[in-house]
This record gives C-alpha cells, sequence and structure tokens, in this order.
C-alpha cells in the first residue's frame, strides 16, 4: 500500500474496498509491464537470431556464388580440354575406312579414318607417258564401269602429275589410250565427274577413256567389222546379197565406234566377219549386216 493511499484511508477519503481495487490495478499494471517487457526482451532475442541468420544467410550466398564460379570456370576448362581433343571433320561426308580402333591412343598427327565427299567424285589414273603427253586439264573423260552393260559417267581431266613414278600397285584405273605392265613409270591424272554417279564404289576399278577430239554428225562404223590390210577396208553387201571389198578412209577412232571419212555411204550394209573365217569377194552373204550409223559421234 502507497503512503498516500494510506492517508487517504485513514482521513476516511477511500474506503477499504476502493483501496483494494487501487492495488489490485497497480499490482496488473506491473504484471502487465513486466510480461511487455519479457515480450521485448524475447521480441528482441528473436530480432537477434533473424539478424543472425540473415547474416549466414548472406555469407553462404556469397559462398555459394563464389562456387558457382568456380564450378564455371572448371567447366570451361574441361569443354576447352574436350575440344582440344574431338576431332571435327571438315565436311559432311561418308566415313571410307576407319585407322584407329576405339580406345587406342593416338596422336595429334595421326590418321584416324578416311573421309569422302559425296558431293563430289573424282577417278584417279596412271597412265603411261606417252599417253600422258596427250592429255591437257579441262579434256572431257568418260568414266565406264567393267561389266557387262556398263554404265558411263561424263568428267573433265582436273590434275595431271608434271612427274612419272614408278609404282608395283596393281590399283589403277583403267584408261583407253592404252596400258603397261610391269614397273613403266606412270604419271597421276585424276577426273572430276561432272555430277556424283551415286552408284561407284570407292576403290573399284573403271575404264576411262580420255577424249582428244570428237566430231558430230559422222558416219561411223562399229571397229569390229573394219578389217586391216595395206589399207583398211570392209566387206560390204551387194544387191545380190554377196560380199564384195571395199577400201574406206578412216577418222576418228574411239572405244567402240570408227569415223569413215570415205569408201561408204549412209544405207550400205557392212558385214561383220570372225577372225576365224575365210571370204573372198563375191561369196554369198551368211552373217548378218550392219548400216553405217550417220549419226553417231566420233571421239
Amino acid at each position: 500500500m502507497s503512503k498516500r493511499s494510506q492517508t487517504l484511508l485513514q482521513q476516511g477519503v477511500i474506503s477499504d474496498r476502493e483501496l483494494q481495487i487501487d492495488e489490485e490495478k497497480v499490482t496488473n499494471a506491473r504484471i502487465a509491464l513486466k510480461n511487455a517487457q519479457e515480450k521485448l526482451n524475447s521480441d528482441q532475442d528473436k530480432l537477434d537470431e533473424v539478424k543472425a541468420a540473415v547474416k549466414d544467410a548472406e555469407s553462404e550466398q556469397r559462398k555459394a556464388a563464389f562456387d558457382m564460379r568456380r564450378g564455371q570456370e572448371k567447366l570451361r576448362e574441361i569443354q576447352q580440354q574436350l575440344s582440344d581433343r574431338a576431332v571435327k571433320a571438315p565436311m559432311n561426308g561418308n566415313v571410307l575406312k576407319l585407322e584407329v580402333n576405339s580406345g587406342n591412343g593416338v596422336k595429334t598427327e595421326s590418321q584416324l579414318l578416311t573421309l569422302g565427299n559425296p558431293a563430289k567424285e573424282i577417278v584417279r589414273l596412271k597412265l603411261t607417258t606417252l599417253n600422258a603427253a596427250k592429255v591437257k586439264i579441262n579434256q572431257i573423260a568418260r568414266v565406264s564401269t567393267i561389266g557387262p552393260n556398263p554404265k558411263v559417267f561424263i568428267g573433265r581431266v582436273i590434275s595431271l602429275s608434271p612427274q612419272a613414278t614408278t609404282s608395283t600397285s596393281g590399283d589403277e584405273s583403267g584408261s583407253s589410250m592404252g596400258s603397261s605392265s610391269g614397273n613403266q613409270a606412270k604419271v597421276d591424272a585424276i577426273v572430276l565427274l561432272n555430277k556424283p554417279s551415286r552408284t561407284l564404289i570407292p576403290g573399284s576399278q573403271v575404264s576411262v577413256e580420255v577424249i582428244q577430239d570428237q566430231r558430230q554428225n559422222v558416219l561411223t562404223i562399229p571397229l569390229e567389222v573394219l578389217q586391216t590390210g595395206e589399207r583398211p577396208f570392209v566387206w560390204v553387201k551387194d544387191q545380190e546379197a554377196r560380199v564384195q571389198k571395199r577400201e574406206v578412209t578412216l577418222g576418228l577412232q574411239g572405244l567402240t565406234m570408227v569415223e569413215i571419212k570415205s569408201g561408204l555411204r549412209e544405207g550400205d550394209q557392212v558385214i561383220q566377219v570372225l577372225p576365224t573365217q575365210t571370204i573372198t569377194p563375191n561369196t554369198p552373204v551368211q552373217e548378218s549386216s550392219i548400216s553405217p550409223n550417220s549419226r553417231e559421234e566420233a571421239q
């Protein structure tokens, strides 16, 4: 009880009941103040904990950011190492040959594979020195598959070596200009097809005819009907179905056809005679006849 309340009670200003109520209010106020102070202290503690947690979180964030930067640098380093070890093809193409197996150790300068460009087909030739002297860059070449019903592809000479080399390898493409055997020196040449064949097998043998000259719309006959002697001649079927000897003047000659400059006319029927047969003028015709072709291209 406060002194002032005691004085008021003695003077009869307040009653005992009023005094008791006032004292309870004071007590409650003190309790409320204490509780408020305790709550304030608790909230302050929580605030301090939150600040500490924020500080720890910021520290963890800085550490995570640092770790991320280190990880990114390590990733770039590993990616660079992988890029340095990766082999990139200079073009899109087909793998023709593998030089190494999976797991083999290789050097930087090692040959790993042979890559073919399907959009660019070339044929490598080995010419005799005599034939090579007749060949020039950009000359037309006819490339034929070997076998029955050969397919023919047109190209042009894009490379001709200035030097002859001796090779014992049998991996050569044939040429209509002639062939040689043994260790005779050969000249390397390359023919580029005008458009990809899509059928030629890399490494396979083909026949190549380099065209030296050509004429259009001339009279031609197959080589197998041409006879040789002091002068070239052919056997011609006359109106009485008998054979007659006819001397001819030759022009350009290709793989299968030869140009006839004089001695035959369009419509004449030429007789094919086998090498084992003997024939004389006025012999009755027994073989099938062949008419000269006036629309053929002589090459």
